[in-house]
């Protein structure tokens, strides 16, 4: 069984399940996560981290902007760097994770919805979203990639840019920067 659903009825139900990836008509700024960090991945030892994050979207003349804060866990393994965190999200739990290797961000969520994408500067690559919507092929081009830590300061920033396709759509160009800081408590 096949349906069809509008592109526009599609982006705006996708906006509601995603909002890491897609914007709302406003400016959204969401504290979650009041707990701590400890809680998003049991199994590893990190960092406490705040993570203030932020999306940028531009599709035409329209500029979209959502932000969160959450906290997470900042650590090292081989030879990524990973960040994990809670993600806000209408439709339950997503457990976000952030790979960050070289000039290549790996960006795995499940819960919710289901997602995994590479984002490899200079390169177009192929990834996969997940909702009760169905699952969708997503298609980037990543422009930049900057990443900073300081171990001294326990603070850094990470910063992407890329373009988007959905299900070979144009969607966007996006622009996140995810500022990372020790959680105190």
């Amino acid at each position: 069984m096949s349906f069809q659903l509008s592109s526009q009825r599609f982006f705006s139900l996708f906006a509601r399940h995603s909002p890491f990836l897609f914007g709302m008509i406003v400016k959204v700024t969401i504290l979650a996560n009041e707990k701590g960090g400890q809680d998003v991945d049991k199994g590893t030892a990190g960092l406490p981290i705040h993570v203030h994050f932020v999306t940028q979207i531009r599709e035409g003349a329209r500029k979209e902007t959502i932000a969160f804060e959450t906290n997470g866990l900042y650590y090292e393994k081989g030879q990524g760097t990973y960040i994990t965190f809670q993600e806000p999200n209408e439709q339950g739990e997503v457990k976000t994770v952030v790979k960050i290797q070289d000039d290549t961000v790996l960006i795995m969520r499940s819960g919710s919805v289901s997602m995994r994408q590479t984002h490899k500067k200079g390169e177009w690559t192929k990834g996969t979203y997940t909702s009760e919507l169905g699952t969708f092929p997503l298609e980037t081009k990543t422009d930049n990639v900057l990443f900073e830590w300081s171990d001294q300061k326990k603070r850094g920033q990470l910063f992407f840019t890329y373009a988007l396709r959905i299900s070979g759509s144009e969607a966007g160009r996006y622009t996140i920067t995810m500022k990372l800081k020790e959680s105190v408590k």
